[in-house]
């Protein structure tokens, strides 16, 4: 999760993020501060071990945001996060 907040962050314009636990499920906000918009998902827990849908997931709210802005879409790999092979990630 932390590298994925790093590429949202790399993003340009880059993006800001809330992430929610509630309950079974989190809720992820992306939030565009200069244009005042805003976009969240739901993933349930059990979800978010599963890299590739929480790239795709957060890949379409992304584009989602760059429509209502009227920027250009992400190309498919520009927010993927390649799998750490080192030490796992923090909680």
């Amino acid at each position: 999760m932390q590298r994925l907040k790093e590429r949202l962050a790399a993003l340009d314009p880059p993006l800001k993020h809330l992430i929610e636990s509630r309950g079974e499920s989190v809720v992820i906000t992306l939030i565009d501060p200069a244009r005042l918009l805003k976009v969240s998902r739901v993933l349930s827990n059990r979800n978010l071990s599963n890299e590739e849908l929480v790239y795709t997931v957060m890949r379409d709210a992304v584009n989602e945001l760059r429509d209502r802005s009227d920027l250009s879409h992400l190309n498919p790999d520009e927010l993927r996060v390649e799998p750490d092979r080192g030490q796992p990630e923090p909680r």
